[in-house]
């Protein structure tokens, strides 16, 4: 099994797809395409994620606030790095992923060419950013941003106008 610990994300036009480089703990670099309809599985799958674990745990009618304070603070925490170097094995189109995930850690399960798996650990903060990555891609490639919920986009209800709807 192969650990990937550091990713770069990038929209091509000419292949109307977002190139995922990606780097391992012993250096092989893994160049993969995400297609629209792997990123739209992926996202909804991990945003549902993200909120079914907060439910339990946040007031009634306040999900998208919290989600939004945690996306934004996810987002703050963000630290770049240096981007993963071109290179590495040919690039290939990802056509499944599988997730696992706890309400503390995130796994992307990635299957590679040669049958071997990849894996992307990630926390839960980690997840909320490399959802944003793909997110800042979806915008720059013009894909349908449907899907996305209100607080990635930033449209969340802000606390004034919950408690106003509340009251009525």
């Amino acid at each position: 099994m192969v650990t990937l610990r550091k990713l770069t994300l990038a929209y091509d036009p000419l292949e109307d797809r977002i190139q995922m480089r990606s780097e391992s703990d012993q250096g092989n670099i893994y160049t993969m395409w995400l297609s629209l309809r792997l990123c739209r599985e992926v996202v909804s799958r991990l945003t549902r994620h993200l909120e079914l674990t907060q439910v339990a745990r946040t007031p009634v009618g306040q999900n998208q606030l919290v989600q939004h304070s945690l996306h934004g603070k996810a987002k703050a925490n963000f630290k770049s790095a240096r981007p993963v170097s071109e290179g590495g094995s040919e690039a290939f189109l990802l056509t499944r992923l599988s997730i696992q995930a706890t309400d503390k850690r995130v796994v992307l399960k990635i299957p590679l060419p040669d049958a071997e798996t990849a894996v992307i650990p990630l926390t839960v903060e980690e997840a909320r950013q490399w959802l944003e990555l793909l997110f800042q891609q979806y915008k720059k490639a013009g894909w349908p941003l449907d899907l996305w919920p209100a607080w990635m986009r930033g449209d969340s209800p802000s606390p004034a106008n919950l408690t106003a709807k509340s009251l009525h």
